[in-house]
Order: structure tokens, then sequence, then C-alpha cells
């Protein structure tokens, strides 16, 4: 079993639009990726049951130890092609963990490799979470992963 963790956030913007609209809620797993050379530091990633595929930014794919499949691009909500985001579908290694020490394998994902900048890090279904069983009460202020 893997603890996850939601965080809170503020958007200015939205508050001042909608006063009292109050905070958008993430939840969040820890991660480290394969390097040629040993692993990662730690990264928060996004758990996004949303997402099919899992994303990673540019900023943390450079150094890892990837191999890359083919060029592509995604979109959100918008099919204007102004709003695409260009990346490069790949494969890497991963591992989940929280702070009491769990751990998973490591585990080699599909994913997708931003281009451009201030892209989150998403974890999404392919080879992913479709692994593992979520689990979440966010009034209990509990959520994990665990294996299927």
């Amino acid at each position: 079993m893997i603890k996850l963790s939601f965080i809170e956030l503020r958007d200015k913007k939205l508050e001042e639009l909608v006063p009292g609209y109050g905070y958008l809620t993430r939840l969040v797993c820890n991660t480290k990726f394969k390097k040629p050379d040993g692993w990662t530091k730690s990264y928060d990633a996004i758990v996004d049951t949303g997402a099919h595929t899992s994303i990673i930014p540019v900023e943390i794919w450079q150094d890892l130890e990837t191999k890359i499949l083919a060029d592509h691009h995604v979109r959100g909500i918008s099919p204007k092609k102004e709003c695409y985001v260009d990346i490069k579908i790949a494969r890497a290694k991963v591992v989940l963990f929280d702070e009491d020490g769990n751990i998973t394998p490591e585990l080699e994902i599909f994913t997708y490799l931003a281009l451009g900048e201030n892209i989150p890090l998403i974890l999404g279904f392919k080879t992913l979470l479709d692994r593992f069983r979520l689990c979440f009460d966010y009034k209990a202020d509990e959520a994990w992963l665990e294996e299927k």
C-alpha cells in the first residue's frame, strides 16, 4: 500500500471571480524516476483519474533513462490546434513511495514526455494506475494505492 496526500491550492483569479469558491484539491503521490546513473530526487505527482496516460515535464525527463517511441501531441478540453501540447511517447521507469517507507517495485510505464514549459507531472492510467486499486476518502483525509 502506498499512502497518497491531498493538497489544497488557491486560485486567486477564480476567487476574484467567485468569492468563496474555496480551494482546489489535488491527490498527489511521491515518485522517483530512473536515470542512467540511479534515481531522480523525489517529485510530487498529481494522481489524475481523468488522464489516460502519464505526463512527465521536460525539466524532469531530460535526464531520465527513457526509450522514445514517437512524436505526438495531446490536448485538453479544447479541440483547437493552438491548445495542443507537443509530446514524445516513451517508456520510462518509476517507483511510487510514501513517507512510511512503502515503495513499489520498479515500474516501466508508457508516458508522454512534455516538450513545453509549465506542464505538471501527472500519473494516468496507461500501464500505471491500471495496476493499482485507488482508494480515497477526502473527508477522512485518507488515500492510498494498493496492488491488485
